[in-house]
């Protein structure tokens, strides 16, 4: 696990806005492995047009990335997942909000 201290207030208040959204904080916790929009549809019981505006969110906000599967025999699909294992905000020595991100060592 790869960890980095981040003091980037900007981004952090857009982390914790989007992590007190319901729907997002049910993604995350739903997103334990790679998962295709379809299947994240069914298991957060979420309408399809809030699952992919939810979806857009957490990827702008970094705390969930976008792949594309090429399979050679059938179309792509674009799986999801969370690209940390932990994230911890505290406050520097200076009091600044300061996240730390423990990446996924996939």
């Amino acid at each position: 696990m790869t960890s980095r201290t981040i003091p980037d207030p900007i981004r952090t208040e857009l982390m914790l806005r989007v992590l007190s959204d319901p729907a997002c904080r049910k993604i995350v916790i739903r997103l334990d492995e790679p998962k295709t929009a379809h299947s994240l549809i069914e298991s957060c019981d979420l309408s399809s047009s809030t699952l992919y505006r939810k979806l857009e969110i957490l990827t702008e906000s970094g705390l969930v990335e976008e792949q594309v599967r090429i399979n050679p025999e059938t179309r792509h699909s674009t799986q999801y997942q969370v690209n940390f294992d932990e994230l911890t905000v505290s406050l520097d020595d200076v009091r600044r909000i300061v996240r730390q991100v423990d990446d996924r060592d996939d």
